[in-house]
């Protein structure tokens, strides 16, 4: 690629900041939707960002026409080994154009546009933001591009995974994800975990918590800082036994519950608990842990007390093994 490199730090990162403070799109958070997700990392063009601030206020509810131009990284010795650990993948999430952001081999972020709109490609979108042209921060690709350019320049600049962080601003009423002092992007309705949860606190912590771990192998975070007070969620009972995973070959079909199972979604089956019930699940072989819906019937295999979906199997890092020991806690 053959950019004018940029020359402003402060206005590429107030260019990232806004790219995830798009006007909220109103969304059916309750409705199960397929991803069109694989496990393969999906080979797209990405670029690199230059000269990104090391501080700079967080101003979320600050929207600027942005004309900042991103291009590639270039180091002083002019050789980066591994700089790029971010890829974009552009695709159709239920009639909106879509555009996920895998960090190594798995997706954290899904970015989302309006219904019935047309997206940049990964190209057109290198070539937008190189232009220095007002960008559209509608576009998914185009802010999907310009995340991919952040979380690659960070992994150049050696950032410590420990120091991302998710906290909640009740000022814009997003999600914000930040490394340091530096705003990442906001989450919300238009930015979403690829498997969504239907909750955006959720999706904010789940996803973060994937950069953290994808970024250095960061300890995940339990909550949301700052997230209002809610009703202490307790264990009610637990138990512990063999889990397993389903996927592929159920995905789209009806579920004992009536919904569509969805192998994207943080689901499980289980014989007896009602459905709706949420669960903890930890894998004894790692202590990861994930938290899953109730919404089907299942495993009838001796021995194993719980069906996972896709999506939590590999939240909590059994997808290889195809079962685990867990312990399950029934929360309330």
């Amino acid at each position: 690629m053959s950019q004018k490199l940029l020359r402003n730090s402060f206005a590429a990162s107030i260019a990232i900041a806004a790219f995830g403070m798009a006007a909220p799109i109103q969304a059916n958070e309750s409705t199960s939707v397929d991803h069109g997700l694989t496990d393969e990392v999906p080979q797209a063009e990405v670029i690199n960002a230059e000269d990104v601030a090391s501080s700079a206020a967080i101003d979320p509810t600050a929207i600027p026409s942005i004309t900042a131009k991103v291009g590639n990284y270039q180091s002083p010795d002019a050789i980066v080994v591994d700089a790029a650990i971010a890829t974009i993948y552009a695709h159709d999430m239920d009639g909106r154009p879509a555009a996920t952001v895998y960090v190594r081999s798995l997706p954290v972020f899904t970015l989302l546009g309006n219904e019935g709109s047309v997206s940049a490609t990964p190209s057109q979108s290198d070539e937008i933001i190189a232009s220095g042209d007002t960008l559209d921060v509608s576009d998914p690709v185009v802010r999907a591009t310009a995340l991919a350019a952040q979380i690659n320049q960070h992994h150049s600049d050696g950032v410590d995974a420990e120091t991302i962080n998710v906290r909640w601003d009740e000022e814009s009423e997003t999600f914000l994800i930040t490394t340091g002092d530096i705003l990442l992007l906001a989450m919300g309705s238009n930015v979403i975990l690829p498997e969504t949860t239907g909750s955006s606190a959720e999706d904010a912590l789940h996803a973060t918590n994937r950069l953290r771990r994808q970024m250095g192998g960061a300890e995940a975070l339990s909550e949301v800082e700052g997230l209002p007070a809610r009703r202490a969620v307790t264990a009610s009972a637990a138990f512990s036994g063999m889990a397993s995973w389903y996927g592929p070959g159920f995905h789209g079909r009806m579920s004992a519950s009536g919904e569509r199972f969805n192998q994207n979604a943080l689901t499980a089956a289980h014989r007896t608990l009602p459905f709706g019930t949420l669960v903890e699940v930890v894998n004894l072989n790692n202590g990861a842990s994930t938290i899953v819906r109730i919404n089907d019937r299942g495993p009838f295999s001796h021995g194993r007390v719980i069906d996972l979906s896709a999506a939590a199997a590999r939240e909590i890092g059994m997808m290889g093994t195809g079962v685990a020991p867990v312990s399950v806690n029934v929360l309330e």
